[in-house]
């Protein structure tokens, strides 16, 4: 299923309690059960004055249908064409990932290529600490 982001204009939700954030996902959950397995809420992310939410949906009706009944503004809805992170600029370098989604179709990609990155740039403190208890 296609993958969504949606950006919704929520004037102070960076300084909302944590137990306004707890009702406002149990509300979403709430409109979610009643909809069923065609909507899938991954995640979202509060900003200053907005909220950016990730959904899997059979298309962006249903996405317009959930903030409809659950009162949420859904101010702009983005179908997902491609997921990259750091991984996806070191493959063409002969670096390897463990997976990158399809988003359109949600199939998983693997690359059976080094776990471990290979660049010559010099590792984070962190990483040098981790590989000093490994």
């Amino acid at each position: 299923m296609p993958r969504y982001v949606i950006e919704r204009e929520f004037p102070g939700a960076g300084k909302l309690s944590s137990q306004e954030l707890q009702d406002m996902a149990r509300k979403s959950r709430d409109v979610l059960n009643q909809m069923g397995p065609q909507i899938q809420w991954l995640e979202s992310y509060v900003a200053d004055d907005k909220v950016y939410c990730f959904y899997i949906a059979a298309d962006e009706k249903m996405i317009l249908d959930h903030a409809e009944r659950g009162g949420f503004p859904a101010n702009r809805v983005s179908r997902v064409r491609a997921v990259i992170d750091l991984t996806t600029a070191e493959q063409g370098a002969g670096m390897g990932f463990s997976a990158m989604n399809d988003a359109t179709s949600g199939r998983a990609m693997k690359y059976n290529g080094p776990e471990r990155r290979r660049s010559n740039v010099p590792w984070t403190g962190v990483e040098r600490r981790l590989a000093a208890v490994a």
